[in-house]
């Protein structure tokens, strides 16, 4: 094991390894590259997923943290199959649910975006200014957080959440899904990791 989140993985792979399960028999990129993928950009020991399992491949969402992951996730349900499981990832495991929990759990947010910033709780946890720049001719995204808040005090949910936030309103702003968002800083420091800053576009 050599990452936190390889426990949670490996509880997602019995599932769909288990034998004579009828779903994910194709597109299984999906679950290995992609869910993968996900788990090792979000994780933290608080985090909660949306996980949708069908014939044709998995999408996994981190709930309660921003509108446009959201939406994605609707869209993914919209899709109604008799050859579809869904579960709840998070800290206690997998907990297979119905359709309806999984649209109650998207109805809730700890995270917002207001006119005066990123609401945290309902509490003002940072200001933000987005901002669309041409470089190299194309545009790219640049955000800043601004905050009483130390950035020591952000907790490593706190930081993804921002991430993602940041993620969302660069697209919302350059209304594109292919806009990179490049730099990310809270206080003057950078929020995106080091390896995720050196790849051409953040992981969307």
């Amino acid at each position: 094991m050599s990452h936190p989140s390889d426990v949670l993985f490996e509880r997602m792979r019995e599932v769909v390894e288990a034998p004579g399960y009828p779903l994910l028999q194709h597109y299984k990129q999906d679950f290995y590259k992609y869910d993968r993928q996900q788990l090792l950009d979000t994780f933290t020991p608080d985090m909660t997923y949306l996980w949708v399992v069908r014939e044709m491949g998995t999408h996994l969402y981190p709930l309660y943290i921003d509108p446009r992951i959201t939406n994605e996730a609707h869209a993914a349900l919209s899709i109604q199959s008799s050859g579809q499981d869904l579960y709840l990832v998070g800290p206690k495991g997998l907990k297979q649910i119905e359709r309806q929990r999984a649209l109650d759990e998207l109805k809730h947010y700890d995270y917002k975006v207001g006119l005066q910033g990123v609401f945290k709780m309902g509490r003002l946890l940072a200001e933000i200014d987005v901002r669309v720049v041409w470089q190299n001719s194309r545009l790219k995204g640049e955000v800043e957080y601004r905050s009483e808040v130390p950035i020591v005090s952000l907790t490593q949910r706190d930081r993804v959440a921002l991430q993602r936030i940041a993620l969302g309103q660069v697209i919302n702003k350059s209304d594109s899904l292919f806009t990179p968002c490049k730099v990310v800083t809270f206080n003057g420091i950078s929020l995106i990791p080091e390896v995720s800053a050196q790849e051409e576009e953040c992981p969307a």
